[in-house]
């Protein structure tokens, strides 16, 4: 009794007894500082910005400046391969590290990161799925379609989507200025629908970003993609109750929302009516048995996510080949050699495409000097903890991957990183461009990471430039300024005015 007649008369006790407000947020403040240090400690041995070591705020700032893509690199060079980006997160630049950390056996799991894939509060596909076991399970259920087998035979769908793209450009878009990077954004939003959902948005046919679909993508992503670098962050954006509050929904007139909408009324329509034979990716996921509810979740899904990051490489390759004339030059020669020789079809199939050695060099390079993402998605190491590059690392620490590093590692690619030069991708020992293709062929992901969508990207990159420059020649219209380019966890690109002029290639 002693004691706790001496605790309560204490003058800092009497003052917390009087000023309740007051001592609720020293408490709250103790446990913050408790917090802080914790996580300071869990990860102290490994090197990293000082700032970065104690709060979030570091990676933050570094990723609303649109241009995180020149920071990576260099910090690589600074602190290593792996370094600290957050007080529970690390940043991972060495390749045979982010392969076996990805891979089936020994990989880590998902961390909630992937809860920023999720945007609807009626559920959740793949991409936003925590639990690895769920995620395999849908995964395997819907590979089939995403790798053309079965009833969707992509490149089918494809060359109907490239033979309009054709025509719009020879119809509208002759010896004008027209803006590449919404072009390249409706043929991909048309491609992706009419491969999901066997109707295509109709963004070509309009001319236009039909219902703001990705006007409004442009004004969420830097935002979302700053806000949850933040780990307090992602449990919230990620909730069903967030998301009923202020994510998109059915009733939106435009964005997100509305394509949500025009998507389960289209997965009804199918469920409705069975027996129609779509030659789609929905219509293989019913034969597989996959639930409406979840259709509606992986239709959208594959679109959302798929119709941008697609349109990232055609967008950029334009922007180098028009501003690089002995690149262009050289592989535009080397199609019109291809069509005279009889080995190249109309249009193009992938298997001659492949056979192309110049073009290959050109696709590879293309996606090494601009990878579509910057950091990539966040894994979380497993109980029991890991060593990466020499360091321990305790469980529960979130992995991202330096993508961009990655693909400037000078000791793979040489000297000259920063320069879009094909040529280094040719007259290799296999040894040495099978290093490079992994490098390159990792930004897609690795084991039961690995993106879905990967095959049709590179199903359309093979075919749509051969069939532009078959067809035409490109300028790029304001050198002074060709682009406007902000990198946040994924590439953002728009505004790229370019001429297009007769150009057939005669046979």
């Amino acid at each position: 009794m002693g004691l706790l007649n001496t605790l309560r008369d204490h003058p800092a006790v009497s003052y917390m007894a009087g000023n309740p407000l007051t001592s609720i947020l020293a408490l709250l403040g103790i446990l913050l500082a408790v917090s802080s240090i914790r996580s300071y400690l869990r990860l102290r041995h490994i090197p990293g910005p000082f700032l970065a070591r104690h709060t979030y705020m570091w990676f933050m700032r570094k990723m609303a400046s649109g241009n995180i893509h020149e920071m990576l690199p260099k910090l690589q060079e600074e602190y290593g391969p792996l370094l600290r980006i957050g007080p529970n997160d690390l940043l991972l630049g060495d390749l045979d590290e982010l392969l076996r950390t990805n891979s089936f056996r020994d990989g880590m799991g998902r961390s909630d990161w992937f809860r920023n894939m999720r945007f609807d509060s009626a559920g959740e596909g793949m991409a936003s799925m925590l639990d690895t076991a769920e995620h395999d399970a849908r995964k395997a259920m819907l590979l089939r379609a995403y790798e053309g087998r079965g009833e969707v035979n992509l490149e089918k769908l494809m060359d109907s989507q490239l033979e309009k793209l054709i025509s719009l450009i020879q119809e509208d878009c002759l010896d004008k200025v027209v803006d590449w990077a919404a072009m390249a954004r409706w043929f991909s939003v048309d491609l992706a629908t009419l491969a999901t959902m066997g109707k295509a948005w109709g963004s070509m046919d309009s001319r236009s970003d039909l219902h703001g679909f990705f006007q409004v993508a442009d004004e969420v992503v830097p935002f979302m993609h700053t806000l949850t670098t933040w780990a307090a962050a992602r449990k919230i954006t990620g909730n069903g109750l967030f998301l009923r509050l202020l994510g998109p929904k059915t009733t939106d007139k435009a964005g997100i929302g509305k394509f949500m909408e025009v998507t389960k009324s289209e997965v009804a329509r199918r469920f409705a009516h069975p027996d129609d034979k779509v030659e789609d990716m929905l219509g293989e996921w019913m034969k597989q048995g996959l639930a409406q509810a979840d259709c509606d979740q992986e239709v959208s899904m594959a679109t959302i996510a798929g119709a941008d990051t697609s349109a990232i490489p055609t967008r950029a390759a334009i922007l180098y080949l028009g501003s690089t004339p002995y690149v262009y030059n050289k592989l535009k020669a080397e199609i019109a050699e291809g069509i005279k020789a009889g080995k190249i079809s109309s249009p193009i199939t992938l298997q001659e495409a492949r056979a192309l050695p110049y073009l290959q060099a050109v696709l590879y390079e293309t996606f090494r000097i601009l990878p579509g993402t910057s950091t990539g998605f966040a894994k979380r190491v497993n109980p029991g903890g890991d060593v990466i590059c020499g360091y321990k690392v305790p469980a529960g620490t979130d992995i991202y991957p330096n993508n961009v590093a990655l693909v400037r590692n000078k000791a793979v690619f040489g000297e000259d990183v920063e320069i879009f030069r094909p040529e280094r991708w040719l007259n290799k020992a296999p040894e040495e461009r099978l290093c490079m293709e992994k490098h390159v062929d990792f930004l897609f992901g690795h084991g039961r990471f690995m993106c879905p969508g990967k095959n049709l990207a590179w199903l359309g990159l093979n075919k749509i430039f051969v069939e532009i420059l078959r067809n035409f020649d490109i300028q790029i219209a304001r050198p002074h300024r060709p682009w406007t380019m902000k990198y946040y966890s994924t590439l953002c690109i728009s505004d790229l005015p370019v001429k297009f002029t007769e150009g057939k290639i005669q046979v």
